[in-house]
Order: C-alpha cells, then structure tokens, then sequence
C-alpha cells in the first residue's frame, strides 16, 4: 500500500499526483477538524461539542431536539452516549456518503477555517483582557489592595493656585498599538513590550 502512494506521488502525470495527494491529505483534514472539536482533549467528542459541528452543518433546533438527535447517531454508528465519538469514529462517520456527517473536501476545509478564526478570536480577547488589566495596574487604576477602594486625591485648597502636573512619557504599549505576525509561529496578535523589546505573546519570540 505505501510503494502504491509513493509511485502515484512520484508519477510525471499531474493529475494522478493531485488525486494520490488528496487521498492521503484528506484524513488528516477529518482529524484536524476532531481536534478543532474536542474542546477538553479527552479524544472523544461529547454531545456539546457533536452539536457545535451540527451547528457548522445547519442545525439550528432546539436542546431537546439536538438530544434525540444525537441519540439517535449514537445507536445508528455505535458510539458511547457518554463519551462520544472518538477520532476514528468520526472519520467514519464524516466518510459515509449516505449519512448526515458526510463532508466533501471544501467543506471540510470551510469548517475547519471557521473553527480557527473563532478561537483565534477568543484569544485575542483573552489576550487584549490581560493586556488591558496590566495598564491598569501601571496607571493606577487598579483598585487598592487595602480596602478595596482605589487610591483618593487630596483636597485641594481653594485659595491655592493649581500646579502643573508633571508629564509622563508614554509606555511603549500605549503608542501606536498595531497587530504583528511573529514570523516563528504565525500568530497575530498585539505584541507584549519587554525591556523595549516587542515580543509575540504566545512563544514569546522576539519580534
């Protein structure tokens, strides 16, 4: 089996090699996807996360209605109600033509590009969340650790004339803030200003 790849892989005709690439790049697509899926990486897609690809399919019913639908896929194909679908289960059940999960190869694709732009979303806001409560902490704007309360001004007297407040330089982070590709890994985010060095907040690398 694998000298039959390997001699439609190294084939001078272009469409025997598309078609030998595909075949063997297409499961590892499905596998993609169920990694994309399993949300708590315990290797088994629960009904929660089942119902998240039913919603990429079209499903838009109701918590009762996605419950006897799901039983009835897991007496259909033999999966574990609690566990769910494993990753071999799921190839199989995405690779049977007449059932509901069959995908072809562009919305295998679509799917899993929806997937990542959603969680590169969620971690951009978690990572904008951190960004926002460490300038809190350096302008001030925490609340005080004693009490509760954030720090107060000082009355000022009346009679006395204001003084200029000094200036500060700005933080490096609060000028100009623009997204950056780090060329190690790929991720685009908002980089993290160390020693006036801007660095990739998810490897760290320096940009």
């Amino acid at each position: 089996r694998i000298r039959w790849f390997t001699f439609l892989c190294r084939s001078p005709h272009l469409l025997v090699r598309t078609m030998a690439r595909k075949t063997i790049m297409m499961p590892k697509v499905k596998m993609q996807l169920f990694g994309l899926l399993d949300e708590d990486g315990d290797q088994h897609l629960s009904s929660k996360e089942m119902k998240k690809f039913a919603g990429l399919r079209g499903f838009e019913g109701s918590n009762d209605e996605w419950v006897a639908e799901y039983r009835e896929l897991s007496g259909r194909y033999g999966w574990d109600r609690r566990g769910g679908p494993d990753v071999h289960q799921f190839v199989a059940f995405l690779s049977d033509k007449g059932g509901p999960g069959y995908c072809d190869d562009e919305e295998l694709m679509t799917y899993c590009q929806n997937l990542e732009f959603s969680d590169n979303q969620k971690d951009e806001e978690r990572h904008d969340g951190e960004f926002q409560a460490r300038m809190n902490l350096m302008t001030g704007n925490a609340r005080s650790p004693v009490g509760g309360l954030a720090p107060t001004t000082p009355a000022r007297d009346a009679n006395r004339p204001p003084q200029a407040t000094p200036t500060k330089a700005p933080h490096p982070d609060e000028m100009g803030r623009q997204k950056m590709e780090c060329p190690r890994c790929g991720y685009k985010s908002f980089p993290q200003w160390m020693n006036d060095k801007a660095h990739c907040l998810k490897c760290d690398h320096v940009l």
